[in-house]
Order: C-alpha cells, then structure tokens, then sequence
C-alpha cells in the first residue's frame, strides 16, 4: 500500500491511502472518496441520536439492517454476508459487517462507531474483488485507523 495520509472531522479519524481522492456525487451529509485506478471508495458520515430513547444497540442494529436491505436492492445482487464483529472498548461500540458478491466481484465492509449521542458510518467498497485475502489485506489498516476523536 502507498504513503497513507490522515483525515480529520470533528468527530472521527481515519487514514486513507495518499492516491485517494474526495469525490462529487455524494448524498448530502457524507463524504466521498475514491482511490486513485477508481477500484475502490469510502462513504463516511456522523449521525446524531440526542432524544433518541433508543440503546445503543438498537441504534446500530436499525442502521446495519438499513444497509443490508439496501444492498439487497441493488439490481442482479447476491450480496452474503462472510463476517460480522460487535465489540465495546472504552465505552465506544464498534460493529462491523463484511458483505460480498461473488458474482460482480464487488464488497463492501462497513463500520459503525458509537459512542451515543454520536454514530459514525463508513462502508469500505472493493469494486474488482479478484482475492478476498488481498482485499483484506488492504482494507484492513485503513479499516482498523478509522477512529472516533
């Protein structure tokens, strides 16, 4: 992987490869970016849940199902679901989904930070998956740094 260069909001952290690029095309309130060959991107956006009476699990349960129903709408999808990890660390709730498409060679990993009011969203998307363990390999620093602040 290239030089990786760090971007800050005032709620999250992550470190995305140098080539990468913030792209248009966004819906409003999240943040694009795309590697340099177009391979690959990375959607991120901060929610906030301040008179929501909800737990946070719920919260992220309501906001994984979203994401899963919508990537079962994609026309001609066969997304599976390959991994699933929940965990709490210093009171930030961390779950991740790894979701792939054999047939178009397409996955999305998502993550999703909580620490209530605050939930920060972020899908990692491999558009030409040719080897899942080299996927990972790449994605997984980059998944790994993305932090709250």
């Amino acid at each position: 992987m290239t030089d990786l260069h760090t971007l800050q909001s005032d709620s999250w952290r992550v470190e995305l490869p140098a080539d990468w690029e913030e792209t248009e095309g966004a819906p409003e309130g999240v943040l694009y970016f795309r590697s340099g060959d177009k391979s690959k991107a990375f959607y991120i956006c901060t929610l906030l849940f301040e008179n929501d009476e909800r737990t946070v699990e719920q919260i992220l349960t309501s906001i994984q199902a979203t994401e899963i129903e919508s990537n079962s709408q994609m026309d001609d999808s066969h997304w599976k679901i390959i991994a699933q990890r929940k965990y709490c660390d210093a009171g930030v709730h961390s779950w991740r989904i790894d979701s792939y498409d054999e047939t178009s060679s397409y996955r999305i990993q998502g993550k999703l930070l909580a620490k209530l009011p605050l939930v920060v969203r972020a899908t990692f998307h491999d558009y030409y998956v040719e080897d899942l363990n080299e996927s990972s390999r790449y994605f997984e620093p980059i998944i790994s740094a993305l932090e709250l602040t």
